[in-house]
């Protein structure tokens, strides 16, 4: 079997079923925990693992250099579909200008070749903390009820996996900078704010997208950890100790933040 049909398949079933467990998670538990759980790697998780794989580990830590910063523009992304959803544009218009933000904040990135974590984490925090600043208005929100089935489970399996796998299918030819790029494609907002809005409504939706702002932290701490430990530790350990540092992270920016938060 082609060995990029392994990675769609692999980024359609890990990233699907990921996305559709965490909303899932969000409904039941509410935005608090919901959205630190979805900021957790998975698409990055693959999309490195896959360029280490059929590439070389140094490339996939090279592609891990620009992981925080563009990681960190996704919540711009998150809070620009929320405002333009309520700006009664309606759910196409509001996520394809979500998108259309997304890229003109990132491209000048890509343009600039960033291949220093440093610059990146200067970028990354200048993004983090305005993205925290801007969801910050949203209150936290928990579902007096919701249905769930195993149809909904499924369908929501199938529509975020098909948006990870076109992120991972654009990432394919355009180099470790691009492969970068496009493993920190919002598919977990993407997938969120739409899923969740339709369903639920935008405000619940803004809800979770607060909490993601936080959790997308612990996304660009295991990019961080993968890029430092990878090189001296190999591919497998080194993407183990990064997940469970990105974890921890998560654990203790949960207890520490989103949890005291009203």
């Amino acid at each position: 079997m082609d060995l990029f049909l392994v990675k769609l398949v692999l980024s359609f079933i890990v990233g699907g079923s990921f996305l559709a467990f965490t909303l899932w998670i969000s409904e039941k538990f509410g935005s608090k925990i919901g959205g630190i759980i979805i900021g957790l790697p998975s698409t990055t998780l693959v999309s490195l693992l896959f360029i280490a794989w059929t590439q070389d580990a140094s490339v996939a830590v090279s592609a891990a250099v620009i992981i925080p910063a563009i990681t960190a523009v996704s919540l711009i992304f998150s809070y620009a579909f929320v405002m333009l959803y309520k700006g009664k544009l309606g759910m196409t218009k509001a996520l394809a200008g979500a998108l259309l933000v997304w890229g003109f904040l990132t491209l000048p990135l890509v343009l600039l070749k960033i291949s220093d974590l440093s610059t990146s984490l200067i970028f990354s925090a200048l993004f983090f903390i305005a993205g925290i600043v801007l969801l910050k208005k949203f209150p936290h929100r928990k579902l007096e009820k919701f249905s769930f089935s195993k149809k909904v489970f499924l369908y929501r399996v199938g529509f975020a996996g098909l948006v990870v796998v076109t992120s991972v299918s654009l990432g394919k030819f355009l180099g470790p900078l691009y492969g970068g790029l496009f493993a920190s494609f919002p598919s977990g907002a993407f997938s969120t704010m739409f899923l969740i809005t339709e369903k639920h409504g935008v405000d619940f939706a803004a809800s979770i997208a607060r909490s993601m702002s936080f959790g997308n932290i612990c996304n660009a701490v295991f990019a961080v950890a993968f890029y430092l430990i990878v090189p001296a530790q190999g591919i497998i350990l080194g993407t183990i100790a990064a997940y469970a540092i990105a974890l921890v992270s998560a654990i203790v920016i949960y207890k520490t933040t989103v949890a005291q938060a009203s």
